[in-house]
């Protein structure tokens, strides 16, 4: 079910919807805490209050309970900022991630009803911010990121089914386009296996050439006796009868 998928630990979700279905957004996601019992803490926000009415401040330092938390269904984004500016409603999601009385938040975003001078940038922004984005691309596809506390991200791709009573995902391969543009594909996996390996077993030649190789240490270890070996310069003027006269004194 799609509820498994977004009504997770993560504490803040965003429907990126470019479908426009904005009058359907409250019924979904009523429904979806539903189907994992989490109907009965579920508190909704009216565009024109500030975000101040959802946040508690836990002043004796106890922690909270998860019975005394409870998860916020977030006005449209396009009806928020009829209400509000964008940067009261980062500040504002930026506090319900932080607060201690809330599980998750969940805001719908419709990119074709913004009537904002700068909506790719507020977007951007609650993508960002979010710990999970599902992105209605299609009539039949989907995407969810979901980002763990580990640092972690996973972005996976999703055909669904939806009916007056239930709406069914069900898992796409992420490599299937790249199989289906490679027609060799076994001999492309046999190269990225040879690229991608370490050789850690020699063969017999490597086997001998290695044996019969010396290091130097092995070489002074056989040496019997020591020699210093001086190679003169052009310049020096050496006198074997009297050594004497080549010092410089």
């Amino acid at each position: 079910m799609l509820s498994n998928l977004i009504v997770t630990p993560q504490r803040l979700v965003v429907i990126l919807d470019e479908l426009g279905q904005e009058k359907i957004s409250e019924k979904f996601l009523t429904k979806i805490l539903r189907e994992q019992g989490e109907d009965e803490s579920i508190t909704m926000l009216a565009p024109d209050e500030p975000f101040e009415k959802l946040t508690c401040e836990n002043n004796n330092g106890t922690k909270l309970t998860e019975t005394k938390r409870y998860n916020v269904v977030l006005p449209n984004l396009s009806d928020l900022l009829v209400y509000q500016k964008p940067a009261e409603i980062l500040n504002g999601l930026n506090k319900l991630k932080k607060s201690e009385c809330i599980k998750r938040s969940f805001l719908w975003i419709s990119p074709n009803h913004l009537a904002c001078d700068h909506a790719g940038f507020l977007i951007a922004a609650c993508e960002y911010m979010a710990d999970i984005v599902m992105h209605l691309q299609n009539e039949k596809e989907l995407t969810i990121l979901t980002r763990k506390p580990g640092g972690g991200v996973t972005n996976n791709r999703y055909a669904y089914t939806k009916t007056k009573t239930e709406f069914m995902v069900q898992a796409k391969r992420g490599t299937d386009s790249i199989a289906s543009q490679n027609n060799g594909g076994e001999g492309d996996d046999k190269n990225r296996e040879q690229l991608g390996t370490f050789k850690i077993e020699l063969d017999e030649e490597e086997m001998v050439a290695r044996n019969a190789m010396k290091m130097p240490y092995e070489k002074a270890m056989e040496a019997i006796e020591s020699n210093i070996i001086y190679t003169p310069d052009a310049a020096d003027d050496f006198d074997d009868e009297d050594p004497d006269e080549d010092l410089n004194i």
